[in-house]
């Protein structure tokens, strides 16, 4: 399984932190939006790598559930009002691969709860932020775990 490891999620969900306020503040404080910017597009890079990553890993799952190439995967959350229903298919089934996949390998690792990955998909709110990152970092431990395991 020598795929590369995501990059940890703290580094975008800091950026998305710090940058959506400064890009809300902007109204008030115009060049807010000279830092708010490269913030957002450096997290977005981030985020789109985080995902990408976790379904390559994911590839390696027999189950027999919906599991896109990555490319895909983060493609369709681009695409209007698509990404609405996709968000739900890719974080629920991305939980289940990993779980899987986890558990087949007998890796010890708290297992990523699939309630709290379709959550975030239904609360798009400062709370639905929350679950989000606390999902993403449990997403990153079973790849990290996952990846040393396959070593």
């Amino acid at each position: 399984m020598g795929k590369k490891l995501p990059p940890h999620p703290a580094i975008f969900i800091a950026l998305y932190a710090v940058g959506i306020p400064l890009c809300c503040l902007q109204l008030v404080f115009p060049p807010a939006s000279l830092i708010s910017l490269p913030l957002l597009i450096v997290a977005s890079i981030y985020y789109v790598l985080f995902l990408a990553r976790l379904w390559e890993l994911a590839q390696a799952s027999p189950l027999k559930i919906k599991k896109p190439i990555s490319g895909e995967a983060v493609g369709l959350q681009n695409v209007p009002l698509f990404n609405l229903y996709w968000l739900f298919i890719s974080h629920r089934n991305l939980a289940l691969h990993l779980n899987h996949l986890a558990g087949q390998e007998k890796i010890p690792v708290t297992l990523v709860t699939v309630g709290c990955a379709l959550s975030v998909s239904i609360v798009l709110s400062p709370v639905g932020f929350i679950i989000l990152a606390i999902t993403y970092f449990h997403f990153y431990e079973s790849a990290r775990c996952i990846s040393r395991k396959g070593k």
